[in-house]
């Protein structure tokens, strides 16, 4: 799911940096639309991500237990780097 959707949802840029990695098998990585208290129930999710334009970055924000994000697919410990989706 990580390479589908980096393949599917990222910029041309971010493609460049992390598909080749991800491809190698350099990074680990996970899709982490599912939060512990909503399953798939993408209407649901808490998680936010605002644009902080003095960083250039975006500040994720999951409020709750229940945002925590998960993933069903880790092995060998927990992945380095995820997508996570946010409403």
């Amino acid at each position: 799911m990580f390479i589908n959707a980096l393949k599917g949802q990222a910029t041309e840029e971010q493609q460049h940096k992390w598909l080749r990695q991800a491809y190698k098998l350099a990074i680990i990585g996970c899709y982490a639309q599912t939060e512990l208290g909503h399953g798939s129930n993408v209407q649901g999710l808490e998680t936010t991500a605002t644009f902080d334009p003095s960083t250039d970055e975006f500040v994720l924000n999951s409020p709750t237990l229940t945002s925590t994000k998960v993933s069903t697919r880790v092995r060998d410990g927990l992945p380095a780097h995820s997508l996570q989706f946010t409403s």
